[in-house]
């Protein structure tokens, strides 16, 4: 019995013990675990903003950047394609001196360029008018002149790659980019030597616009080029791989990847692209992890509780500030790049890219306007004999003469070069004639004063109003009025009026 009362008494003791302590330090327990837990909770849900938002900007700085990188292609693709100039400006006794006239167009080449080369279509033995087949052409000029690019003179491809590409720079009449492949100057073809990519331009007869006179081929260094595009992006943060999906790039797909491309760690962010012909995926690795003082500041919420409230507050702040700093940053830059992608750098107006996409949809539209084209007289004397510095003043003054004689809703366009076109909300003869005498009249009182000269310039113009004519209709009648006003002697316009009446 006394035993029994023992056990009794001791498991009051016991329980009273429990009761003391919980009393003491059940409160404080409570609220550590719970200040532990809100600590914990808050610092995870920092954590995941903090880790979405810096994914968030690295994707807008990737995108910033792979658009940056586009704009630098396109660009140089042009650049090589300018040689093309050469051979629609010049007359075909004058086409041997083909290499002399690159060294110019070439000027603001990146330096990757292993050479340039010009094949003509020989029509002897067959019909010019016929669709152009790979052995009808070989390699005569090329530039530059190295000991290595000499051995590809006379060089006939003969593979499907060519054959291909002649088919479609024939329909397209554009830019067309070849697989990843090994030049023959640079020795044997392995998948893993293949470094280098080809570019074709056509060559069409001036008086005969549908048939083929030659292909301008550049071929390019893909390595030593994608490493100084990387090195002129604005943002080198970031490691890219370029994949190539296009027509027979399966035995090596990948155009160009940077050096540290398969040790870096991150997300992959794709941007698929068309340059020219080609089908490209640009793969950006993007990083989430935290930098450093985005840690310390999660330490810091940790460890002192009382203090996370105002040091979340206050990073939540300066995070939101530098946020928005940084979304304002990349809405400018994008508004730049929009910009620069729609509009000549030289003169200001509207380039090839806007021209292509308006007249498509004006024609798509069904809508009447008239199209002015026009070239500049003796331009390549005007580069030889002032400079090219006075050539770009004389583009840029020939705009700044004609730019008052246009209304709002007109558009002015460099497509390269000394070519321009004026898209024109004017139909009436009348309109359309006065126009035009206005911009011959006024260039020709106009002279360009350059280093205490004074350059005469005159244009030939060449206007259509568009009734029913596709793209590629109305282009070809441009160009036949712009050679009938070169052909009576320059410094004049050809226009064939049409009566509309439009209700």
């Amino acid at each position: 019995m006394n035993e029994h009362w023992m056990s009794k008494d001791t498991q009051a003791i016991e329980k009273s013990k429990f009761n003391r302590f919980l009393g003491l330090y059940g409160y404080s327990l409570a609220t550590l675990g719970l200040v532990i837990l809100i600590i914990n909770v808050f610092t995870y849900s920092l954590y995941r903003v903090q880790k979405d938002s810096n994914f968030e900007l690295e994707i807008s700085f990737a995108k910033d950047q792979n658009a940056t990188l586009i704009n630098l292609l396109r660009k140089d693709i042009r650049i090589i394609g300018s040689s093309v100039h050469f051979f629609y400006a010049t007359n075909p006794a004058q086409w041997h001196n083909f290499p002399l006239f690159v060294q110019n167009a070439l000027r603001d080449d990146i330096g990757s360029l292993a050479s340039l080369q010009w094949m003509p279509r020989n029509t002897s033995s067959s019909n010019a008018k016929s669709p152009p087949s790979a052995n009808e052409f070989r390699v005569t000029q090329i530039f530059p002149e190295t000991s290595a690019n000499l051995k590809i003179i006379g060089y006939r491809p003969s593979d499907q790659r060519f054959a291909h590409a002649l088919s479609v720079i024939t329909s397209t009449r554009e830019a067309f980019i070849s697989d990843k492949l090994q030049l023959l100057q640079q020795g044997s073809t392995t998948p893993k030597n293949k470094k280098s990519a080809l570019v074709y331009y056509p060559v069409f007869n001036p008086s005969e616009p549908s048939q083929l006179s030659g292909v301008v081929v550049g071929a390019i260094d893909l390595d030593r080029y994608f490493k100084t595009l990387a090195s002129l992006l604005p943002a080198k943060r970031f490691e890219f791989q370029i994949v190539d999906k296009g027509y027979n790039s399966d035995d090596a797909p990948i155009v160009y990847e940077s050096e540290r491309w398969n040790v870096s760690k991150g997300s992959v962010y794709i941007d698929s692209v068309n340059i020219a012909n080609r089908n490209w995926d640009i793969r950006t690795r993007v990083k989430e992890e935290l930098g450093y003082n985005q840690k310390m500041a999660l330490i810091t919420t940790f460890t002192l509780g009382n203090l996370a409230a105002l040091l979340v507050s206050y990073l939540a702040f300066k995070q939101t500030r530098d946020r928005q700093r940084l979304k304002t940053l990349i809405a400018n830059k994008t508004r730049k790049l929009s910009y620069m992608a729609y509009h000549d750098s030289l003169t200001g107006v509207e380039n090839r890219r806007a021209f292509k996409e308006t007249i498509k949809r004006r024609v798509l539209n069904d809508d009447v306007f008239t199209l002015v084209g026009f070239d500049v007289d003796r331009f390549k004397g005007i580069n030889d004999n002032f400079g090219h510095t006075a050539g770009d003043k004389a583009l840029q003054h020939i705009v700044s003469v004609i730019a008052p004689f246009l209304h709002e809703s007109d558009g002015f366009y460099r497509l390269g070069g000394d070519e321009f076109f004026i898209l024109v909300e004017r139909f009436k003869p009348a309109e359309v004639t006065s126009l035009l005498e206005a911009i011959i009249l006024t260039m020709g009182n106009s002279p360009l004063e350059f280093e205490g000269k004074e350059i005469s310039i005159s244009l030939s113009l060449g206007a259509i109003t568009r009734t029913e004519e596709n793209e590629e209709a109305l282009l070809n009648k441009v160009d036949e009025q712009i050679y009938i006003s070169k052909s009576d002697g320059r410094n004049q316009y050809s226009y064939v009026p049409v009566d509309i009446h439009i209700q």
